[in-house]
């Protein structure tokens, strides 16, 4: 019994150990748990700082294995064999308590090392990021101290495996290596992602205190000026530094052979399957930031399913949604199916809310948008080179007959329709902040008593803004050649009016067509058959990663929401004319925004706001070219 007491003693400091070790440990209840340990000195404390897990788990061997050999030795010696019931029942509970203290300090050590090295903040300020964690990560990831420590654990089980063979120790202690080694390398994954998601959160913030029109192309502004490039390049670097880092790392498990005896193919298949889900992990993480519904997939329902081995790490309290398996133990955890958006959606309430949250800045989306096509057209190529020099010829645990644990095709495929899907989704927050404009100035006209023209509604300077905002975020992200340089808004009304030629409807070349005039001063049923033999033009197209793709989908969305207004009002001669003078202010200002095949859907656009209000116009008269030119002239730029 007093061995029995001995074990138990060294085993409740072991526990008291392992809570001081522990990350997320309340600094407020060091103090009790220091005074669980005695004589701290020999079990490696220098103060009040606990011992490396070397040095812990060298220590508890020592003790308690040492004493366990030493109570089966002498128990065997003192009895006959009949009793070995009574040795077996001691010294089992006391073995099993060992084995979750040592699963505990290996599973906190593997999640604090991987934090440390990803310069992920800890649960509690003890252990903040240093500078040079922070600008990027350590390369030590911990796998030389973890293997260190589990090759004492391993050894010392293989010393009691003759004495006590019915508790398994040899078994035990290979269970414990394989075990720690998948949890480190998910820890490892786990924290990349994390720092992924938190420099996007930041940059979520940064955007929304800092607007995007602060930021002019034509300034020549470093990149601390520019927050979106600012943000892509972080987050698209931590993903390329981070997964060759990670690799890198556990490169230190191979070396090791005892530590990949019988599974070397099922590591390495691991580490693979885990870059898989690192990347649909972070998409998920994605789909969340941005407050968008993706048709099959939701992102509160695959963390519930899946679970998320951020969310479950003390490290990592505020860890977003994911898709990555709480348990590393498994190269594709059952029961998450990574996410296959095909249509976006945005939520259905105020566009200022989104489920109770605030909605995320615009240009958020189109930072995740060129993340996801960068790391469908780089980063998994980059990836898949990196593998490949990494582990030549190894994986395949899983047959011929299954497929590889890293399937780069299907992984680009999410990442691509994502892409297109966020995308879509900057054009519709902009389109919508343009179409709430439009609307409530159009609805708040007295169209049938307006006065005389006398110059472009206010409206049609916003326009020009949103679209400069717009602008302002594209130009960081996306690159094109031949974009005009912007200029201010109110800027362009002289050079707009003034122009040699009257351009648009009421006479002269019209922007990128001819329209004949017909079409504007002829009957309903004139202007129709005219539309017939018009160029058919798509004003719903699917908007590219360009430039001009993007800033014309936008004008689009605002144009078309002008087109549905008018056509809800009657107006009268003067109201018909307003609308003209609009129309040729804004022909050549949305040049700047739209180009190529492009002008032509945004020059047809403006041509039906015009036919519509005619078409709504209780008399159907408009300015002449030179009339429209004089009011334009006669603005002062402001």
């Amino acid at each position: 019994m007093c061995m029995h007491k001995r074990m138990e003693d060294i085993l409740h400091e072991a526990e008291a150990i392992a809570d001081i070790m522990a990350p997320g440990v309340n600094p407020a209840s060091i103090q009790g748990l220091l005074t669980k340990v005695s004589a701290r000195a020999s079990w490696g404390f220098e103060g009040e700082t606990p011992p490396p897990l070397q040095r812990f788990a060298v220590e508890l061997d020592q003790r308690f294995i040492t004493e366990m050999a030493h109570t089966a030795a002498l128990f065997s010696e003192l009895f006959e064999p009949s009793g070995r019931k009574t040795l077996l029942k001691v010294t089992r509970e006391a073995f099993s308590r060992y084995m979750r203290v040592v699963k505990r300090a290996l599973t906190d050590a593997a999640a604090k090392e991987s934090a440390r090295a990803a310069a992920v903040a800890l649960a509690t300020p003890q252990e903040p990021a240093s500078a040079e964690q922070t600008a990027g990560f350590s390369g030590d990831w911990g796998t030389a101290g973890i293997s260190d420590a589990l090759y004492t654990i391993s050894n010392d089980m293989q010393r009691i495996q003759s004495l006590l063979p019915e508790l398994s120790p040899q078994d035990r202690g290979t269970e414990v290596v394989e075990s720690t080694v998948r949890q480190h390398i998910g820890a490892c994954f786990s924290a990349l992602e994390q720092r992924v998601l938190s420099t996007l959160s930041e940059a979520s913030q940064k955007l929304s205190s800092s607007p995007a029109a602060s930021f002019t192309p034509s300034q020549d502004a470093s990149t601390q000026d520019k927050p979106l490039l600012q943000a892509f390049n972080s987050s698209s670097g931590l993903v390329m530094r981070g997964s060759a880092s990670i690799l890198s790392g556990l490169q230190v498990y191979q070396a090791k052979e005892w530590v990949l005896r019988s599974w070397r193919d099922v590591f390495v298949d691991l580490v693979q399957g885990q870059l898989q889900f690192l990347f649909l992990s972070l998409l998920t993480g994605f789909v969340r930031i941005s407050g968008m519904h993706m048709d099959g997939f939701d992102p509160a329902q695959a963390t519930t399913a899946a679970g998320s081995s951020a969310s479950m790490n003390p490290l990592f309290p505020m860890a977003g949604p994911s898709s990555r398996s709480s348990d590393a133990g498994g190269t594709r955890p059952q029961g998450s199916q990574p996410p296959s958006p095909t249509k976006a959606k945005q939520r259905a309430q105020d566009p200022a809310t989104t489920s109770g949250r605030t909605t995320p800045p615009a240009g958020l989306l189109l930072l995740l948008a060129q993340l996801c096509s960068f790391m469908e057209n780089t980063a998994v190529l980059h990836v898949m080179e990196v593998i490949a020099a990494t582990f030549p010829g190894q994986g395949g645990s899983s047959g011929s007959d299954q497929p590889p644990a890293f399937v780069a095709g299907e992984v680009a495929r999410r990442l691509g329709t994502a892409a297109q899907t966020l995308l879509g989704g900057y054009v519709e927050a902009h389109g919508r902040q343009l179409t709430i404009a439009v609307r409530r100035t159009v609805d708040s006209t007295n169209w049938l008593q307006h006065k005389e023209p006398r110059g472009p509604r206010p409206i049609c300077d916003l326009l020009i803004e949103k679209l400069a905002t717009a602008e302002a975020e594209v130009v960081q992200l996306v690159r094109e050649t031949g974009q005009t340089t912007p200029q201010n808004a109110r800027g362009h009304r002289s050079s707009a009016s003034v122009s040699g030629q009257s351009e648009g409807y009421g006479g002269g070349d019209s922007w990128g067509a001819q329209t004949p005039r017909m079409q504007l001063t002829g009957s309903a049923m004139e202007r129709n058959v005219a539309r017939l033999f018009r160029d058919r033009v798509k004003f719903s197209a699917a908007v590219e990663f360009t430039q001009t793709s993007i800033l014309a989908g936008i004008s689009r969305v605002g144009l078309k929401s002008l087109v549905e207004s008018v056509r809800l009002q009657t107006l009268s001669r003067a109201g018909l004319q307003q609308l003209q003078l609009d129309v040729h202010y804004l022909r050549p200002l949305l040049r700047r925004f739209a180009q190529g095949n492009e002008a032509n859907v945004v020059h047809q656009l403006l041509d039906e706001v015009l036919s519509t209000a005619l078409e709504r116009a209780i008399q159907p008269q408009l300015l002449e070219g030179m009339v429209l030119d004089k009011i334009m002239g006669s603005q002062t730029p402001s």
